[in-house]
């Protein structure tokens, strides 16, 4: 198989992974079907492929120098993982590096997967519906009389 077939090979699985992803962490799964939760797939679907995407990342499958903004959110990402050891509480500043690195880890999935038009249109609208899902689902629910739940799952 030549080199390019490959890449374009490995672009299309990282692409419909990242799909995958959105769809798992966004619809969560693991939530709604009580036995995968143990099991955390949106952990184990984000694992893989963010392992996938730093691997074509550092083989420069992935041309970083392409836009401006790759190097300020790297050097933005350093410095947050730098200013940790001089946190107040460090526990606190440990989870919210955590918290960051996901929505980094989506970015650097993005950056590595989408690399046309359709594939930025197919992944913009995949985003937007499940974004309208997490809006739109209390409404529903509302409809069949389970209202609207709050952090604690409190009824409203």
């Amino acid at each position: 198989m030549s080199e390019k077939a490959e890449n374009i090979q490995s672009s299309n699985a990282l692409f419909f992974g990242l799909i995958l992803y959105t769809f798992i962490y966004y619809t969560q799964i693991g939530g709604r079907l009580p036995f995968l939760g143990p099991f955390r797939v949106e952990f184990l679907v984000g694992s893989m492929m963010l392992a996938i995407a730093m691997f074509n990342i550092m083989t420069g499958k992935v041309p970083l120098n392409e836009n401006r903004v790759n190097y300020a959110t790297i050097l933005f990402f350093t410095a947050c993982a730098v200013s940790i050891p001089f946190a107040l509480v460090k526990s606190r500043a440990v989870h919210e590096f955590i918290s960051l690195f996901k929505f980094f880890s989506i970015y650097l999935m993005i950056i590595s997967a989408v690399d046309s038009e359709d594939r930025v249109k197919f992944f913009f609208y995949t985003y937007l519906s499940m974004i309208a899902l997490i809006f739109v689902e209390p409404f529903l629910l509302s409809l069949k009389g389970e209202g609207f739940r709050y952090n604690n799952h409190m009824m409203r």
